[in-house]
């Protein structure tokens, strides 16, 4: 299973979102960008929200609702 599968899964189809601090800590993710990408080339609506903490901005990626619990295509 490749990371783009895991995170299809795993998070974003459970409705949940993840930050590339996030996606390196628990899948060893260096490019979650890449991975939306790839996402969205199959089909998803991968979105990313910009967020900024102390300073820092980063981006939050998640799907929109109404295809979080869609089945691949």
């Amino acid at each position: 299973m490749t990371q783009t599968d895991r995170l299809i899964e795993e998070v974003w189809k459970r409705g949940l979102s993840i930050t590339p601090a996030q996606a390196y800590e628990r899948y060893g993710c260096l490019a979650l960008h890449s991975r939306a990408a790839e996402a969205r080339e199959r089909g998803f609506d991968v979105r990313c929200k910009i967020r900024t903490s102390n300073g820092h901005r980063y981006g939050e990626y998640s799907l929109p609702v109404e295809q979080q619990h869609a089945k691949e295509a």
